[in-house]
Order: C-alpha cells, then structure tokens, then sequence
C-alpha cells in the first residue's frame, strides 16, 4: 500500500518515507497506482496530525480520490506516560 503522511506544511507530503514537494504528488502516486488494478492494491494510508491544516488533508484526499484509489485514515495522536519511582 501507499502511505502518506501529513505535516502543517502544505508544500511537502511524504510518500512512502521520502519527502517530496506537494506539486509533484499527482505525477508520483498516479506512477504508483497505474497498472494496479485490484481494489485491495489501491489503497492510500493517510497519516494526518492533529494540526494538518484541513485544506491540505482535503487536497490530498480529494487527490487520491480522483486517482481511483482507496483511503485509510490514520491519525497520529500524542500521548504522555508518566513513569514513577
């Protein structure tokens, strides 16, 4: 599958790891996507942290649509655990 993951700064995404800037993404997942043809190859894992600006997850969701692809959300949370003595 295809991850994604999010930050604030709507310029870049990373694909797979690798960070690239926004404008290139259509060309690079629709590299990825083409020639898969079975439903369950084409899903897109998007990571989103709490603060992703809710136009660049719209943006990149409605691009994976247009794509054909599936979506899985995955959400980053923060969580703080305190160990004691």
């Amino acid at each position: 599958n295809v991850e994604l993951a999010l930050s604030r700064q709507m310029t870049v995404v990373q694909v797979n790891g690798e960070q690239i800037r926004f404008g290139d993404l259509p060309r690079i997942l629709k590299r990825i996507l083409d020639g898969k043809s079975r439903p369950e190859d084409r899903v897109v894992i998007v990571k989103s942290k709490p603060d992703v600006p809710y136009e660049h997850w719209i943006a990149v969701t409605t691009l994976v649509q247009d794509l054909g692809a599936s979506i899985t959300i995955q959400r980053e949370e923060e969580r703080t655990v305190t160990v004691g003595n």
